[in-house]
């Protein structure tokens, strides 16, 4: 089903707007076996019962499997002709629909008994060119002799323009207009430059790799586009810290992402946020809608700092005056703080793969 569960509370609805890309639903089918997924706008949907257009978001953004859109009309012919075949009572779209929209993780899923579905894709890729900025900042003496020389921070400069990516959740009324991003992810970007500030005016024995990618949010393509060719070797990269929506601070709740990485992060995390005071959440899982996932990917050693969606997300409402500057700079002292003890420690973190949270 397209978007997200329409009867969820407002707290609700801001948490799960962020993983309701269909990029990223394509993504998690993936990674649980599937081999095409069928979308379908839901009859209590916004756009019920209308496919969904090809559009960057959709089409440029590949997720490693079949993937399709269907109208209303063709869903229900599917679950009319299950009925038949099972030869007993099948629920409908709209009655499944209502069950899952409710937001409670415990709802079962269903099935479709004699269902073939037999696809034929061919799509029409659009090309553009966008840019990362990379930069780094040269170890003490101008050269590192560890075997990992290098510690890596980022996160994604691009947003929605004026929404036309296909991932833009404004209302009818505010249909084309700027989405300024804000927190998604000038943020973020500022909090990389905020630490790379702070990391220049000190000598470390690891270089630091300063990045900001394009193109996340048509699916991670910038950083990907680094992992395949790395100005860097991947295998001397000892980790890599990601921010990505880190400006609106929510009862002083700091997310740290992708700790299962390695071994490290729950005890480096919790040296540094002694001075920070944060209440940190933990979360193991590297497989984010974000572009740790790419570095978790490639065996590198990830950590990813959020505050969390919030009703503003990917509408043109994320505005400036909505930051908390001062919980971001604290952020930026304690991820400052974290990649200093990165940089200046001998022995890098060891990587260990996580299976997603959800296989496990």
């Amino acid at each position: 089903l397209r978007y997200f569960p329409e009867d969820a509370d407002q707290s609700t609805r801001a948490i799960l707007a962020r993983y309701s890309d269909l990029r990223y639903k394509a993504m998690a089918a993936r990674q649980r076996g599937a081999r095409a997924i069928v979308v379908v706008t839901g009859p209590r949907s916004p756009n019920a019962g209308l496919t969904i257009p090809m559009s960057f978001d959709t089409a440029i953004a590949g997720s490693g499997i079949a993937a399709l859109s269907m109208t209303g009309t063709v869903a229900d012919a599917l679950f009319a002709g299950a009925a038949r075949r099972a030869g007993t009572a099948v629920p409908s779209l709209r009655d499944i629909q209502q069950q899952l929209d409710s937001g409670n993780p415990h709802v079962a899923g269903f099935t479709m008994p004699g269902i073939t579905v037999t696809l034929k894709a061919a799509v029409v890729r659009e090309r553009q060119r966008a840019r990362n900025v990379v930069a780094y900042l040269p170890a003490a003496g101008g050269t590192s002799r560890l075997s990992k020389p290098w510690v890596a921070i980022g996160a994604h400069y691009d947003h929605l323009g004026r929404g036309g990516l296909g991932s833009s959740l404004a209302a009818k009324e505010e249909a084309g207009g700027i989405h300024h991003g804000a927190d998604d992810n000038a943020s973020g970007t500022a909090a990389t430059l905020a630490v790379a500030q702070a990391l220049a005016k000190e000598q470390h024995p690891r270089n630091v790799l300063i990045a900001l990618w394009s193109a996340e949010e048509i699916g991670l393509i910038g950083s990907n586009a680094f992992i395949a060719t790395p100005p860097v070797p991947l295998d001397q990269i000892a980790a890599y810290v990601n921010f990505d929506m880190v400006g609106r601070m929510q009862n002083n709740r700091l997310v740290a992402q992708a700790t299962g990485t390695s071994p490290i992060w729950a005890r480096v995390l919790e040296r540094a946020n002694v001075a920070a005071g944060f209440d940190l959440i933990l979360q193991p899982d590297p497989y984010q809608p974000t572009d740790v996932a790419s570095f978790n990917q490639a065996g590198v050693v990830s950590l990813s700092f959020t505050t969390g969606s919030h009703a503003d997300y990917h509408k043109p409402s994320d505005t400036a005056d909505k930051i908390a500057y001062e919980d971001l700079d604290r952020i930026a002292d304690l991820a400052s703080a974290i990649v200093r003890s990165i940089a200046d420690t001998d022995a890098a973190p060891a990587f260990r793969s996580e299976e997603h949270s959800l296989n496990s």
